[in-house]
């Protein structure tokens, strides 16, 4: 079972609960949510950490168990071999997959009236053939790209696979000889989500209230 947790947020959480989920967290990733200059910027950074705590939490690890994430060769976090993670954001969502045994990718995209010719390299003339030919262009390339990127995600080797490598067909992408399970999320109407897996795709969806949830438990 793949549990995936989520929250979102419309307005900036006020400063008192800013500060305090800031401090509950390791120093390094104290900085480098600050880093950012935008609110929003710097909210989605931070949720996206408490989000993972929360997970992690959920799978017996300690409160503060984010001072043992580490980076792969591929810059990949991870924590240890039985339990996989992965974390996306994108407008006013934070969504956060993890499993045992498995391997899992997750990825959000709002969709967006943006020039798709400037995308047409990350895919092959018959899947861009298929896109712009949709009846809904935009949502249809937005659906591509979630599955090739929690593909790519799950793979562990991110954006450094050509996207136009990824084979894709209606639930399931391949990547080299690999096949990655796709399963869509229906998170909200303006935007598209995929989770990839190497396993069961059976997953339980949380939604997690940013303002009362993420406080570290234990």
């Amino acid at each position: 079972m793949i549990k995936v947790f989520i929250t979102s947020f419309a307005t900036k959480l006020p400063d008192p609960i800013m500060a305090g989920y800031l401090v509950s967290l390791p120093a390094t990733m104290q900085r480098s949510i600050l880093s950012y200059k935008r609110w929003q910027d710097r909210q989605r950074a931070l949720l996206a950490k408490l989000l993972l705590r929360f997970g992690l939490q959920s799978f017996g690890f300690p409160g503060e168990s984010l001072s043992s994430i580490q980076l792969d060769t591929f810059g990949r976090p991870f924590i240890c071999r039985e339990v996989d993670f992965n974390i996306s954001h994108s407008g006013n969502f934070v969504i956060c997959a993890m499993a045992q045994g498995q391997r899992v990718g997750i990825d959000i995209e709002a969709i967006q009236n943006i020039n798709l010719t400037d995308f047409d390299s990350a895919f092959s003339a018959e899947q861009w053939d298929a896109i712009t030919h949709a009846p809904a262009p935009h949502t249809a390339f937005f659906n591509s790209w979630t599955k090739k990127e929690s593909a790519s995600k799950a793979d562990g080797r991110g954006l450094s696979i050509p996207l136009a490598q990824i084979d894709l067909h209606k639930n399931s992408a391949k990547i080299d000889t690999s096949n990655w399970h796709l399963v869509p999320l229906h998170i909200h109407p303006a935007y598209s989500c995929h989770l990839a897996t190497d396993g069961s795709s059976d997953f339980k969806l949380t939604e997690i209230d940013c303002l009362s949830d993420l406080m570290v438990r234990g």
